[in-house]
C-alpha cells in the first residue's frame, strides 16, 4: 500500500490519515505549492509553500483550516487532556455555534469563524485570552495584521539559513501579544483585512474534471483566487499576477468597479474577464 500513499488523497476526500496530519499541522495556512495554471493540482495537491500564508480572505474559504482550528483549539495544552476536558472544550464550542446561527442565518458568504470566536468570547470570558490566540496563531496573524505574511516569511526563510538573530523569534512573541491585546479590545478587528467576495469567470475557457468526465467553465473570487488559477487566463502576464496579488495583500478588492480602477491588468487581460453575476 506504499506505493500508492500520495495518490490515496486524491481518491478520497474522507477523513484519512494524511488529511488528519494535514488538520493537525495546520497545513492549510499556507499557499499552494504548485504556481502552475493545472486546475486540479492547485486545488487538490496537499504540498505548500510554508513560506508563503494564505491571506484572510483565503482562509475563511479554506474547510481544512476550519479543521485545523476546531481539532488545535480542543486538544490544546502540552499534553493531550482528559477526555472530560475535550468534552468540555466540544460544549462550549458547540453553544457559541448555536448562538452565532439562532442569531443570523448561515450563508456561504459569512465569516462565520470569526463571529463564531466573537461569540465564543461573550459566553466564556475566562477563555477569552485561549481562543484569541488559537486563531492568530494558526492564522499566524494574518486577520489582525497587514505585516502580518511579511514578518511569517523573513522568520521561516532565516530559519531555513540557521540564521538566529534572523529569526526574530523575541520580536514575534511580543507581536503576538500585540494581536491578542488587540483582539481583546476590539474583536472587530478580527473582519478588517476581509474583502467581499467577487465572482469572475473566464467565457470560453474550460478544465476538464476527468473525475466527473465533463467540462467546467473556470470561476473564482478576485479576492482569493491562487496564483495557478490566475495564470489559466488568457494572455495574462507574470507582472500582471504579481501585481495582483500585491494590491489584493494591501487591500483587498472592494467591487468590481475597484478592480478595474486599479489597473491591476491590461485592457486586453481584462477583456478576457466576465467580472460579476
Amino acid at each position: 500500500m506504499e506505493y500508492f500513499h500520495q495518490s490515496m488523497d486524491l481518491a478520497s476526500f474522507s477523513q484519512n490519515i494524511a488529511r488528519y496530519l494535514d488538520v493537525r499541522d495546520d497545513n492549510f495556512a499556507f499557499e499552494s505549492a504548485y504556481q502552475q495554471p493545472d486546475y486540479l493540482r492547485v486545488q487538490l495537491e496537499k504540498a505548500r509553500d510554508f513560506a508563503m500564508l494564505r491571506d484572510a480572505n483565503q482562509l475563511l474559504q479554506s474547510e481544512g483550516f476550519y479543521a485545523s482550528f476546531f481539532f488545535l483549539f480542543v486538544v490544546r495544552g502540552e499534553e493531550t487532556p482528559a477526555e472530560s476536558v475535550i468534552s468540555e472544550r466540544e460544549q462550549h464550542l458547540l453553544r457559541a455555534m448555536h448562538g452565532v446561527f439562532d442569531a443570523k442565518a448561515a450563508d456561504t458568504s459569512r465569516p462565520w469563524l470569526l463571529d463564531l470566536v466573537t461569540e465564543y468570547m461573550k459566553q466564556f470570558p475566562d477563555e477569552k485570552a485561549a481562543i484569541v490566540d488559537a486563531l492568530n496563531d494558526l492564522s499566524h496573524g494574518v486577520f489582525v495584521d497587514p505585516e502580518a505574511a511579511k514578518l511569517w516569511r523573513e522568520h521561516y526563510l532565516a530559519t531555513l539559513r540557521l540564521d538566529q538573530k534572523g529569526m526574530n523569534i523575541s520580536g514575534i512573541t511580543a507581536v503576538r501579544k500585540v494581536w491578542r491585546n488587540a483582539v481583546l479590545v476590539d474583536p472587530k478587528i478580527l473582519y478588517s483585512r476581509l474583502g467581499p467576495e467577487i465572482l469572475c469567470a473566464l467565457p470560453g475557457t474550460k478544465v476538464r474534471l476527468v473525475a466527473f468526465e465533463q467540462d467546467e467553465p473556470v470561476r473564482f473570487d478576485l479576492n482569493t483566487v491562487q496564483p495557478g488559477i490566475l495564470r489559466l487566463i488568457p494572455g495574462i502576464t507574470e507582472p500582471e499576477v504579481a501585481a495582483w496579488l500585491a494590491q489584493r495583500a494591501e487591500k483587498p478588492f472592494e467591487s468590481p468597479d475597484d478592480f478595474r480602477s486599479r489597473g491591476v491588468v491590461r485592457a486586453s487581460t481584462l477583456a478576457a474577464l466576465k467580472i460579476g453575476d
